[in-house]
């Protein structure tokens, strides 16, 4: 290969995706069209939260790249849209598979800062996001 080839591909404008972003992990698609009948059952499995109860219980099955966590981030987009006294954390627990990675993810999303360590224990952090939880709760 030349260099004017070279510069020629590395120089071309374009691409063969309609919208490039699809790809990105933060995507999250206007409409749902396989699993739009899920995201409805879980808005009404989530009606008592207007009466602040907790929502029932659910579980998002399929296989990889179907479409669960792009479902359960807009949930979660749909519910703080809706409540501004719910905040959603979502938490991948094969990438954070310790206590003391989960509560720094919880309390990254509570305070909007990353914990400073230094050698604050899980107990710790645990303590401070329940101070926290327990000053907004309303009774």
């Amino acid at each position: 290969m030349d260099k004017q080839t070279f510069d020629n591909i590395i120089n071309e404008t374009g691409t063969i995706f309609r919208d490039i972003d699809v790809f990105s992990p933060n995507y999250l698609p206007d409409v749902y069209k396989y699993r739009d009948k899920q995201l409805y059952e879980m808005i009404r499995f989530s009606k008592g939260l207007k009466n602040g109860k907790l929502p029932q219980n659910m579980m998002l099955i399929g296989k990889y790249a179907t479409g669960k966590t792009s479902t359960i981030l807009k949930y979660f987009n749909l519910i703080e849209e809706r409540f501004n006294n719910v905040i959603c954390v979502h938490i991948n627990c094969q990438i954070n598979k310790t206590e003391y990675k989960i509560f720094t993810k919880i309390y990254k999303r509570f305070f909007g800062e990353n914990i400073i360590v230094n050698g604050l224990s899980t107990f710790n952090i645990f303590e401070k996001i329940m101070k926290e939880i327990k000053k907004k709760i309303i009774y």
